[in-house]
């Protein structure tokens, strides 16, 4: 967030290739409409599936080879330490308005990232909270 993204960093310094995270899994008192929250703010597809003894939906958040991650989202079984995704959106004002539309919460409002862009911090109607970036190298 410093202007230099992990590849242009990779690239420069000649650091090998590392693990990568490949899957994100969210865990929600309701599934069903944390799921809906996420499809109304994002355009995320949520699938149920029944997975053994549990159920599980699927959050695709766009198609195979696109840049980023798809999620699982799970009954939570316990309150305690959460992941906090960063998601990029083209509008972070728009996707701001849509975050208080649908029961979320701004933590952190929107602040300049100097050569990267613009971020804000949320909460989700159950209290996970994720960061909203939109990317702008001449961000100061």
């Amino acid at each position: 967030m410093f202007g230099l993204t992990c590849l242009n960093a990779m690239e420069r310094f000649k650091i090998n290739p590392m693990p990568r995270i490949t899957h994100l899994e969210l865990n929600a008192d309701m599934p069903e409409s944390l799921g809906a929250f996420y499809k109304n703010v994002f355009g995320w597809m949520v699938q149920k599936k029944q997975t053994g003894k549990e159920d599980y939906w699927f959050l695709f958040s766009g198609p195979s080879g696109a840049p980023g991650i798809n999620a699982g989202m799970k009954k939570r079984m316990g309150k305690g330490l959460q992941w906090m995704p960063t998601i990029h959106v083209d509008s972070l004002d728009k996707a701001l308005a849509q975050v208080t539309e649908n029961g979320g919460k701004i933590t952190h409002p929107k602040r300049s990232v100097t050569g990267t862009g613009y971020l804000a911090h949320c909460e989700d109607p159950e209290g996970n909270l994720f960061g909203l970036l939109e990317k702008d190298s001449t961000a100061a």
